[in-house]
């Protein structure tokens, strides 16, 4: 197979490896966009693609990945022959794409996949034969004389993969075979459109003519474009038109979840277009995401969140020298999760008796004790000790109390009701309890008083340390580990976030491990293929994944944009590196 199946998964290749990608341009002239309509679902461009690639293929997740046989496993597990046939095609599919000459030069200089919403009143079978029969591919090929390979004409200029053509306005639509598919191609601006379907590219001339409207004249696309230069990647979703064109889909057929896809999907009114960008450095990944809303168009929860001005976080020295993940956010905005909890209360007996008791025994109901939060609020994870028997995480949650004395009085109260085992203590000026019958740290259950914060978690160990820090001055933006790849964390935010992927990962492989134990316990026929898959897949695309060691990100809301600026340490990037 040559290019037959590269526009059916070029949308899933292309997110696959947009880390890796090269520069765009946005020059009008270059604007791959312009020949795009604006009915749209996803738009993808990259530059350089045919070397996105090879870095990817050499990388240490590439090389895990490669490392792998599916289909082996596949079949060693007893997956059905359709599911196997069909890993098959995408293998080959990115075999192909890393191997092909001629994939190579359908990347070319310039390439960008669009998603288009369906033109014909026929319905596709599948998600194959949706996204064959609605996808569009731009392509600039490094040099002219390459078109002669993509198309199949030879040096004197004859074609031996032309089926026929036709005229369409100034413009000619060529219909060729690319391996054993036919396709429709159309030359537009120094631009190759293709298509395996004509209609599409008729609406691309149309774009160009000026009959329809193009994407660069949608004001989300614009508005989010406005906000960068010359990124190595660059993802769009215009998410009004996605949730309208999703709704009109499922209105028309009855399937289980339903109403909660509906009602999932009408929670996001209001968000109306996303961005994604990535640029690739050295040692280092910087991306961004930006989310275009109208504030008048949100849900009555999400206005809150959007209205949120950032702030300088406070809650910065709550860390340790070694965190697994920090998060803090001034969005959590806890006043208005009393509604949730009095709506979950009408399903759940168990909740509705607390609330009752939480009325009868303090005199308080939900939403006045949720409006003694404060904004702020905190959380920090380091890994469990390595010689437990369970390897749970160590984490610790702060919250910042408006009046402390009243919340505490609270919990006093409403602990009293039951007959828990507590063992009390003080740390510097820290109060807390804990469950005196936990059998390790981590499993430790606690709550506690410090300052003006309300805090809970599982290790006393932890609480510790994090009181040492605080009183060393050291807060999570001296953290070598963090400068490196510091995004802005101690400016104005709305949340802060910093992962120590190797340490997750390592965390998920052992819980993996013990998850694998009690099955093993329950069902030996199951154990065996999740010990095969386990072994065989998921660990090693685990291990590949610790490439991207550490990551930091920080968030801000604007007037009419979520702003999302993340970095991620990739040094070390190699299939030998040590952790």
């Amino acid at each position: 197979m040559k290019t037959s199946a590269f526009l059916i998964y070029a949308s899933i290749l292309l997110v696959f490896v947009y880390l890796f990608t090269m520069r765009i341009q946005v020059d009008e002239e270059d604007d791959m966009a312009r020949f795009i309509p604006q009915t749209v679902l996803l738009y993808l461009e990259q530059q350089e693609g045919a070397d996105a690639l090879k870095r990817f293929a050499a990388s240490r997740f590439g090389q895990h990945l490669e490392s792998i046989d599916f289909t082996a496993v596949a079949q060693e597990i007893g997956v059905q022959d359709n599911s196997v046939t069909l890993i098959k095609s995408i293998l080959n599919t990115y075999k192909v794409a890393q191997d092909d000459p001629i994939f190579h030069k359908v990347l070319g200089k310039k390439v960008a996949v669009a998603l288009m919403q369906p033109v014909d009143s026929e319905a596709e079978t599948d998600a194959i034969g949706f996204l064959q029969n609605n996808t569009v591919v731009v392509m600039q090929p490094k040099n002219p004389r390459e078109w002669h390979d993509i198309t199949g004409k030879n040096s004197d200029g004859s074609d031996n993969r032309m089926l026929s053509s036709s005229q369409y306005g100034t413009y000619r639509i060529h219909r060729v075979l690319l391996g054993e598919q036919p396709f429709s191609l159309v030359l537009l601006k120094g631009f190759a459109v293709l298509s395996r379907n004509e209609n599409h590219l008729r609406r691309c001339i149309d774009t160009v003519d000026g009959e329809l409207p193009a994407l660069t004249t949608d004001l989300d696309f614009q508005e989010i474009r406005e906000h960068f230069t010359t990124p190595d990647s660059f993802i769009f979703v215009p998410m009004k038109k996605v949730r309208q064109f999703i709704s009109s889909i499922g209105e028309g057929y009855s399937f289980p979840g339903k109403d909660l896809l509906l009602r999932g999907l009408h929670s996001t009114a209001g968000f109306n277009g996303l961005g994604y960008l990535a640029w690739r450095k050295e040692e280092r990944i910087e991306n961004k995401i930006l989310i275009r809303f109208e504030k008048q168009e949100v849900n009555a929860f999400a206005i809150n969140y959007v209205q949120t001005p950032p702030v300088k976080s406070s809650m910065l020295s709550l860390a340790t020298g070694d965190p697994m993940i920090y998060y803090w956010s001034n969005t959590l905005n806890f006043k208005n999760f009393s509604m949730y909890i009095e709506d979950g209360a009408q399903h759940d007996s168990r909740l509705a008796d607390f609330l009752d008791r939480l009325k009868t025994v303090t005199g308080k109901d939900a939403s006045s004790t949720f409006a003694l939060f404060g904004e702020e609020a905190s959380m920090i994870v380091e890994q469990g000790p390595r010689d437990a028997l369970f390897p749970f995480p160590l984490g610790i949650f702060f919250i910042r109390v408006d009046k402390i004395e009243e919340f505490k009085g609270i919990i006093d109260k409403l602990l009293q009701t039951y007959d828990l085992p507590l063992q009390e203590e003080e740390y510097g000026s820290a109060w807390f309890r804990y469950w005196s019958q936990g059998p390790q740290d981590g499993l430790l259950p606690l709550y506690g008083f410090w300052q003006d914060y309300f805090f809970f978690g599982n290790s006393t160990a932890l609480l510790r340390r994090v009181i040492d820090t605080h009183g060393s001055k050291i807060s999570l933006a001296n953290i070598a580990a963090v400068r490196k790849i510091d995004p802005g964390v101690a400016e104005k935010n709305n949340s802060v976030t910093y992962l120590n992927n190797v340490q997750l990962i390592s965390m998920v492989e052992n819980f993996l491990e013990v998850l694998g134990t009690f099955i093993a316990i329950e069902d030996r026929e199951i154990a065996m293929k999740t010990r095969i898959v386990l072994k065989k897949i998921v660990n090693p695309l685990l291990d590949g994944a610790m490439m991207y060691r550490s990551s930091t990100s920080r968030s801000h809301i604007t007037d009419h944009m979520l702003i999302i600026d993340s970095v991620t340490d990739i040094s070390n990037n190699s299939s030998t590196a040590k952790e």
